[in-house]
């Protein structure tokens, strides 16, 4: 009997995960809106700014010069599989724009960053 009631808590465990990462995995991070930021307005400085969801934060540090992107620091980036998505800030240099593509395979931690460089940059 014993042996019966911890092979189904077993299974009740088992579906539980099994539910909350095809809940995961079929849930639309894409939708987030990401305004550019017109950086004719920013003054030269280093500005710090973060953002989270129930699954991922982000701080950031961003330092500007002459009206351009000079880099991006991640202070803490805290996720899941997303940690590829830091590649995010160079493309973000590069383009000195906040409208790059999200990283493959990690669109909500590249969506999290892009919203925490926003927010330094208002």
């Amino acid at each position: 009997m014993r042996k019966k009631i911890i092979l189904s808590v077993c299974v009740l465990c088992i579906a539980v995960i099994v539910g909350i990462f095809v809940k995961l995995k079929t849930t639309k991070y894409e939708a987030v809106e990401i305004s550019n930021v017109n950086l004719s307005t920013i003054a030269d400085g280093i500005y710090e700014g973060d953002s989270k969801t129930n699954f991922v934060k982000v701080k950031v540090v961003v330092t500007v010069k002459d009206n351009i992107i000079q880099d991006i620091v991640i202070k803490e980036h805290e996720c899941g599989l997303g940690k590829k998505a830091e590649a995010i800030v160079d493309d973000i240099i590069e383009k000195q724009s906040l409208q790059v593509d999200c990283i493959s395979g990690a669109t909500m931690s590249s969506n999290v960053i892009k919203l925490a460089v926003e927010e330094a940059l208002r």
